[in-house]
């Protein structure tokens, strides 16, 4: 079911239906009650926002570990991504506590052992944010359960993932929608899996259109163990801006797999005269607002659906405690939601009825 749906329904705006269900202010409480209940009534909820029930755990138990998650969290993700992180934690954390159990939290750098209290029976299950290139440090977990948060470990464990390809998919068709003929995917960092898998699904979506996609990519791939922070991915957005502005067709719709990119190129594109949202239609990836406030008009964008994957992961993993003889791998991916583009004078002027 689409936002333009869904507003249709309830009598209001796509823009203020988004806000209300990605929790964003400006829409009045009442208001907000209506939409809801509209949803509901109608039975109107997109799949993607249908927050599952939780088990419940046996909260009387003496062994404290049986009640306990470990949240592991490798590399260096939640730098790059600290607002998609903050929403992933906070949806872990709620999920933990209406579940009955409690949570502890391990951050632990690249090439670094995993901590005893992981290893020695103080934990029920592990829910794991991060790679694991070799395998051995999920090997060294068994046989606890492990559900992955990212697609990049292997092994007997279950994934609950954002649906990438599917993100890249959803940004080709509403392009297409839009009437773009000439489309391109922007990439300063193609040895990204995730970027590259949002890639791949939006190529797919507008081959099968007939469309055609420009891919702007770096010429040099970047050395192995390259940290890319954001103004490392500024300074290699900045050659694809060029040729992209360079162009004598420039495509006129474009996907960027990260609000960080679309926050980096944005001024770029300015400064040669390719004004976004007039000469250039954009959609990024996140809904990341730390990234997007300051862009004028903000670009469409995708919201992956954080605190449900979160929560899916947390019921998969309690599912997985308590069924310690399921062998068969699980693995699920969260539907995306498309953020339409705004105007600050659209969002300023949302109603408070």
């Amino acid at each position: 079911m689409s936002l333009a749906m869904i507003a249709k329904a309830a009598g209001v705006s796509a823009s203020t239906v988004s806000r209300v269900i990605n929790g964003k202010p400006g829409v009045s409480e009442r208001k907000s009650r209506e939409i809801w209940s509209l949803i509901e009534e109608f039975n109107l909820q997109p799949a993607h926002l249908r927050r599952p029930r939780l088990l419940n755990v046996n909260k009387t138990s003496d062994a404290r570990a049986s009640r306990t998650i470990a949240l592991v969290q490798v590399g260096g993700g939640s730098q790059r991504h600290p607002d998609l992180f903050t929403q992933m934690l906070n949806g872990i954390i709620q999920a933990v506590e209406d579940c009955g159990m409690e949570l502890m939290i391990f951050k632990v750098k690249t090439g670094q052992p995993l901590p005893i209290s992981l290893t020695q029976g103080e934990v029920a299950g592990v829910l794991w944010a991060g790679n694991d290139e070799d395998g051995s440090l999920i090997k060294s977990l068994s046989p606890l359960p492990v559900v992955s948060l990212t697609s990049r470990v292997e092994g007997n464990v279950d994934h609950v993932l954002p649906g990438n390809a599917a993100a890249g998919s959803c940004a080709a068709q509403y392009l297409i929608q839009e009437n773009h003929k000439r489309l391109a995917f922007l990439n300063p960092v193609p040895d990204s899996h995730v970027f590259a898998r949002r890639g791949e699904g939006f190529c797919q979506v507008a081959d099968k259109a007939g469309i055609p996609v420009c891919i702007l990519v770096p010429d040099k791939p970047l050395l192995p163990n390259t940290r890319v922070c954001p103004r490392h991915i500024s300074a290699l957005a900045k050659d694809l801006v060029e040729r992209l502005c360079a162009m004598k067709k420039r495509p006129t719709g474009m996907f960027v797999p990260s609000d960080i990119i679309a926050a980096a190129i944005y001024p770029m594109l300015a400064r040669r005269g390719v004004l976004p949202g007039r000469d250039i239609h954009i959609v990024s990836f996140g809904d990341q607002e730390v990234c997007l406030l300051g862009l004028e008009p903000r670009p469409a964008t995708i919201n992956i659906g954080q605190e449900l994957m979160a929560c899916r992961a947390v019921e998969q993993l309690v599912w997985r405690i308590q069924h310690p003889d399921e062998t068969r791998p699980f693995s699920v991916s969260i539907e995306p939601l498309l953020i339409p583009p705004s105007t600050s004078q659209e969002r300023e002027n949302i109603p408070l009825c």
